[in-house]
């Protein structure tokens, strides 16, 4: 960054966010006196000579994220009495903040900071913004935080916190998101969070929180029929100790699109009414302690990509429905005590999505093999899938087989036989085929 960009001393706006800059800021900088919007975040900036910056009194605008910093608190910014914008987060800061930052700077909308939180963030009164993630902070959140009623977002993730989240929780009414995950909070969530009637995003995951999800979280609202935090499209609260059932007033958040709850101690079944949540694309309970059967509403959440049900105690048939859920990209119900046959819409891919395709529900003679227990198995697996599509595969069986293995069902037909790509032991009874004239084997 040259210095000779202090002589542009009308300038009022300078942005230089998100590039590759390295070395130090000139302190020429602050001949800007006229700059009111400041933002040399994300690049490679290391400590200045000096930090003695003249000021800009007119910034309401200042951001240094994401730099190399390893400085005191830059003390020009106390005198910037009309910044609603300070980023100062992910440096090295050393040093404490300054207490005279809470008072000087009351205009101050979003801040976000490196190092403890003092209790005299409560004097922001304009703060709607406050991001100390990714820190190592230590403690409570202070109680002064709580009071400040105009909040939008409050994000804590991943930065140590300890303590409880207390009833006043429910006086910031104009919060949106409320990010606490990968902390180390105890204790339970309180009723008051279901009076967080604007929330859009709720994350406590992996903390230590226990007891039960309040129930009136998601309760019908006066305002409209889809819940009180109507808003509401982020749940997680994973890895914690919630216990008790799955509200079924979850199924009123109309917005939700990820309920994340797994890896808890909930127990019972899978409310019905999460059938309701047609916006819902990644719904995770796994590892967890619920049972009965898979409810079929869960067929109705036709936005559906992602659904772990693993590691549970569900039994009865796979869901019928799962056909509805055509966008599905992950289904996971392993270690659990289904039984029944599996759908045959989840083995519909075998013939839409491979090339060539593996043709399902087609039960000609050329397809089927006859078990031992007069089972049937589909042949369109195995070693010869792999070949040529242009090449003599899947030819009529001469005669009546029995128990053929299936890595050599479809390929009576071929001169030679390659199992060059097959590893370990080979079938003994791929010697007793006297069709085959060669067979080609190569250790690995």
């Amino acid at each position: 960054m040259p210095g000779e960009i202090g002589n542009l001393t009308e300038l009022q706006y300078l942005s230089l966010f998100n590039n590759s800059l390295n070395g130090t800021i000139p302190f020429q900088v602050s001949n800007l006196q006229k700059l009111r919007y400041l933002d040399l975040g994300f690049n490679y900036f290391i400590d200045p000579d000096s930090f003695d910056f003249s000021g800009m009194p007119l910034l309401i605008h200042f951001g240094l994220a994401y730099n190399e910093f390893e400085l005191e608190f830059p003390q020009f910014i106390l005198i910037c009495h009309d910044l609603t914008f300070l980023d100062l987060s992910v440096n090295r800061l050393s040093g404490s903040i300054p207490e005279s930052l809470y008072t000087n700077l009351s205009h101050l909308k979003y801040l976000s900071l490196c190092g403890s939180i003092p209790l005299e963030i409560g004097n922001l009164n304009s703060l709607n913004t406050l991001d100390l993630s990714r820190n190592q902070l230590s403690g409570p959140i202070p109680q002064t935080i709580w009071s400040l009623s105009n909040f939008d977002a409050l994000q804590l993730f991943y930065t140590n916190l300890s303590g409880t989240i207390p009833l006043e929780v429910g006086n910031m009414k104009s919060l949106k998101s409320l990010d606490i995950n990968t902390n180390v909070f105890h204790g339970e969530l309180p009723d008051t969070i279901s009076n967080l009637t604007n929330l859009n995003a709720f994350s406590v995951f992996t903390n230590r929180f226990s007891g039960k999800i309040p129930q009136n979280f998601g309760k019908n609202s006066p305002q409209l029929a889809t819940g009180q935090c109507r808003n509401l499209t982020n749940l997680q609260n994973e890895r914690d100790k919630i216990s008790g059932g799955i509200p079924a007033e979850l199924g009123k958040l109309a917005q939700l699109g990820v309920l994340n709850l797994g890896a808890n101690e909930l127990t019972g079944d899978i409310p019905l009414e999460l059938g309701g949540l047609s916006l819902l694309f990644n719904l995770n309970l796994s590892q967890k302690h619920l049972g009965g059967r898979i409810p079929q509403t869960v067929g109705n959440l036709v936005m559906l990509e992602y659904l772990d049900l693993s590691r549970n105690k569900f039994t009865g048939r796979i869901l019928e429905k799962v056909e509805n859920c055509k966008k599905l990209l992950s289904l996971n119900l392993s270690q659990n005590k289904l039984s029944g046959e599996i759908p045959r819409e989840l083995v519909a891919y075998l013939h839409h999505d491979y090339s060539p395709p593996i043709i399902h529900r087609d039960i000609s003679l050329n397809n089927i093999l006859l078990e031992g227990e007069y089972k049937l198995r589909l042949s369109y697996f195995g070693t010869a899938r792999l070949l040529n599509p242009n090449s003599s595969h899947w030819t009529t069986v001469a005669g009546s087989y029995g128990d053929i293995a299936l890595e050599l069902a479809n390929v009576f037909s071929f001169g030679v036989v390659a199992l060059e790509i097959m590893m370990g032991k080979h079938s003994r009874e791929a010697f007793e085929l006297s069709v085959i004239n060669n067979i080609v084997i190569k250790q690995h």
